[in-house]
């Protein structure tokens, strides 16, 4: 998993990058959980629009 101190100060082109990276790790991670490779892709769409800057996060608004 990717580590860094966030003590030091990044621009936020790094700070997206790094949350990028961890996002891909994640989704890495879970991947073996899910027999269907649609079904693993849905999941991780599902993963991003939960963490999207949408201020409400409703299953309508999902589909």
């Amino acid at each position: 998993m990717i580590r860094r101190s966030w003590t030091q100060v990044a621009s936020v082109e790094e700070t997206l990058a790094l949350w990028a990276a961890s996002l891909r790790e994640i989704k890495k991670r879970i991947r073996p959980l899910f027999t269907q490779e649609r079904v693993a892709t849905n999941a991780g769409m599902f993963l991003e629009g939960l963490l999207g800057d949408e201020q409400r996060k409703t299953g309508w608004m999902r589909a």
